[in-house]
C-alpha cells in the first residue's frame, strides 16, 4: 500500500475519553482522547489537531469525527480553521458522554438531507 493510499477514507475521532473508547471497540484506530475542562485542554487539542492534520496530509481524505464540546471548544479558541486546507476532510459533530445539546443531531441530519436528499423529521 503507498504512503497516498494509506490517506485515503481515514476515519479519526477527537473526543472524550469514554467517546474514544467506544469508537476504538468498534475498530477506529485513529482516537484521540482529550479533556475539554482540564486547565491545558488548548494544548491537549492543538497536540491532536496537529497528529490529525499530519495524519491526513495534504491530500489525504476522511471523516473527521469531533464531540459537541470538542468542535465547540475548537471553533471558540479558532483551532476549526486549520482544518480549512484539508478540502477531503468532513467533519461531523457527535454528543458526547453528556448527551446532545441538539448541534449535532441538526448537523447529521442535514448532512443525511444533503447525501441522500431525504430529510430526517421525528
Amino acid at each position: 500500500m503507498t504512503q497516498q493510499e494509506r490517506k485515503q477514507n481515514i476515519i479519526s475521532v477527537i473526543a472524550d475519553e469514554d467517546t474514544v473508547l467506544g469508537f476504538r471497540l468498534a475498530g477506529v484506530q485513529n482516537s484521540i482522547a482529550v479533556d475539554v475542562e482540564s486547565q491545558n485542554a488548548a494544548e491537549q487539542i492543538e497536540a491532536a489537531a496537529a497528529k490529525i492534520i499530519s495524519l491526513y496530509g495534504e491530500d489525504g481524505s476522511g471523516l473527521l469525527i469531533l464531540t459537541e464540546g470538542v468542535y465547540d471548544f475548537m471553533d471558540r479558541n479558532n483551532i476549526l480553521k486549520k482544518f480549512r486546507p484539508l478540502h477531503g476532510i468532513t467533519l461531523v459533530q457527535v454528543p458526547d458522554k453528556s448527551g446532545s445539546k441538539g448541534v449535532a443531531k441538526q448537523k447529521l441530519a442535514k448532512l443525511f438531507e444533503e447525501a441522500i436528499g431525504v430529510a430526517m423529521k421525528k
